[in-house]
């Protein structure tokens, strides 16, 4: 008798080893959508990722991303050349949508030429690139 109920003991404890196993793990699918706030145009190419861990993903061509998380405890981060990077927590949602602005403090285009390991402003490059010809 005793044999019996040690079997019946350890299957119950092995099943509620199992579910409190389940009820911690609070990992859930994360979906959502990245816009641009002047336009409401999707933005592809965005990279996507959870705030002190080391997995990225980047939007499709519709905006849209997927990815697992803690909706109780992690923050996305988003971010993308030309905008300002957002850090967003989840705060329990499964589903957001992220309206991206754009960075006003970006190059300009005029007044920087990327060169092979650095950047000089653009007037210093143009004289210098004449000082060549002059052979």
């Amino acid at each position: 008798m005793n044999l019996k109920f040690l079997r019946k003991l350890s299957w119950v404890l092995a099943l509620l080893t199992i579910i409190s196993i389940s009820l911690f793990a609070q990992q859930r699918q994360i979906t959502g959508k990245v816009v641009d706030k002047k336009d409401g145009q999707p933005v592809p190419g965005v990279t996507v990722g959870i705030r002190g861990k080391t997995n990225n993903v980047s939007t499709n061509d519709k905006g849209e991303f997927a990815l697992v998380a803690d909706p109780s405890t992690d923050a996305l981060v988003f971010s993308y050349v030309g905008y300002v990077r957002q850090v967003i927590p989840l705060a329990g949602k499964t589903n957001i949508m992220v309206s991206f602005v754009e960075d006003a403090q970006s190059l300009d285009e005029d007044a920087v030429v990327v060169i092979g390991y650095g950047t000089k402003k653009k007037e210093r490059s143009i004289r210098s690139s004449s000082n060549y010809n002059r052979s």
